[in-house]
């Protein structure tokens, strides 16, 4: 699949680090409030594979590339493991809302759809508080990974005109005078500004990342 290299956009950066119970056990180290990033032992996790705790929310599907079920509860529920681990700073995959239709989809979460959304796959904005205020609650701290170069697979180019997506249109090769045809926007990029075609740079698919033109302007492979 290839993803659609974004010419601006601002972005909010959230990362979530808590400020923990009161009190630190004597072997733990430094209290939370005073722990530096070298002091912490990070641990990161692929949200969608770690633990499936809420089953409502699974796709069903079944193959490499798919969602297999991972979700906040389940991390949530897991947290007795990584304590014993001596975990102490969780990194997560991103949260936004994904594109989830395209070939198995964006299980691992840089595939953005909508950026002020929750991923409904790994489940409700509820959830997710829930998971960093229990986090919190445990001293650890959470780190939200967050994606600022691209989006997922968000257009494909009408070459032909026809209006509908027809075979080479979605990852057509690296034209660095710009792919002919309409770039066609999905219709549920949020927020809406990410749905103007002038916000990307539409020279189509890398094929040579040798090229310092092409790993500027070109879509990439995801």
């Amino acid at each position: 699949m290839v993803l659609p290299v974004i010419r601006r956009a601002v972005f909010v950066v959230a990362v979530l680090a808590g400020c923990g119970a009161d009190s630190t056990p004597p072997d733990a180290g430094p209290a939370v409030d005073e722990r530096t990033w070298q002091d912490e032992v990070v641990y990161q996790l692929v949200t969608d594979r770690f633990g499936n705790g809420d089953e409502t929310n699974d796709t069903g599907n079944d193959c490499a590339t798919c969602y297999q079920g991972g979700d906040w509860v389940g991390i949530r529920e897991r947290l007795d493991y990584l304590e014993a681990l001596g975990v102490t700073a969780i990194w997560i995959s991103p949260v936004a809302k994904n594109v989830d239709d395209v070939i198995g989809g964006g299980y691992h979460g840089f595939w953005s759809l909508a950026l002020d959304l929750p991923n409904p796959r790994f489940g409700t904005e509820e959830e997710l508080v829930a998971l960093v205020a229990e986090c919190h609650a445990r001293g650890i701290k959470v780190i939200v990974d967050v994606v600022l170069n691209h989006l997922g697979p968000v257009f494909y180019y009408d070459v032909n005109g026809n209006g509908e997506l027809d075979d080479g249109e979605l990852a057509p090769a690296f034209d660095s005078s710009g792919i002919d045809g309409a770039l066609v926007m999905r219709d549920d990029i949020s927020p809406a500004g990410f749905g103007d075609p002038a916000w990307y740079h539409r020279r189509g698919e890398i094929t040579n990342y040798d090229d310092p033109e092409q790993s500027l302007l070109g879509d990439f492979e995801g």
